[in-house]
């Protein structure tokens, strides 16, 4: 990803994330709780497993991103920002229009039948990263200082972190629409 300043990628960031709610909200209000767990076919998901999903990648990195504010210094006026490799790469690939992406163990939905919770619960966590990411307006966005929700051993830039959330949650958003279409509620 090319360079760019930390200014313009935070703005870019905190613009997406109030969006995210709002586009999902338009996406599964209506729906019947039949039609929150219809499946296409056995090995897809349903708009529920999608938001559980979500819910298991997501629900860390709120306390991890106000953590590594406290510990990481102001942004300096005019710095810039480059991905790194592998925060760059997992961005890329979880962007949206990308091919299917094999979902590690860890992340995958835990059930096969869902009620309006998972709906409350993502709803909850999406009002926690926007608490952190407004706690990330005026912090040096460099410092790899984020463990993956897959391993402590990798850590990702705190500016990483938040492209690979908001990439992530578009992708799945883009799945949701699909899923609405397949089911003719759309």
């Amino acid at each position: 990803m090319p360079a760019r300043t930390q200014d313009e990628l935070y703005r870019t960031v905190a613009e997406a994330a109030q969006r995210t709610l709002p586009d999902y909200q338009a996406l599964y209000q209506g729906l019947t709780l039949e039609q929150l767990n219809w499946k296409p076919d056995a090995k897809r998901w349903s708009i529920g497993q999608v938001l559980d999903h979500l819910y298991l990648q997501e629900k860390i990195y709120p306390p991890r991103i106000l953590a590594a504010c406290q510990t990481v210094g102001p942004r300096p006026a005019g710095a810039t920002f480059r991905s790194g490799l592998l925060g760059g790469y997992l961005t890329r690939l979880v962007a949206p229009g990308g091919k299917p992406v094999p979902t590690v163990k860890l992340l995958e939905p835990r059930a096969s039948q869902y009620d309006w919770a998972i709906v409350e619960k993502w709803e909850r966590l999406q009002a926690d990263f926007l608490r952190a990411l407004e706690a990330a307006a005026d912090r040096d966005l460099r410092p790899a200082c984020i463990p993956w929700a897959v391993t402590k051993l990798v850590r990702f830039r705190l500016g990483d972190i938040l492209l690979l959330e908001v990439a992530h949650k578009q992708r799945h958003l883009e799945q949701i629409v699909r899923l609405k279409q397949q089911m003719g509620a759309l």
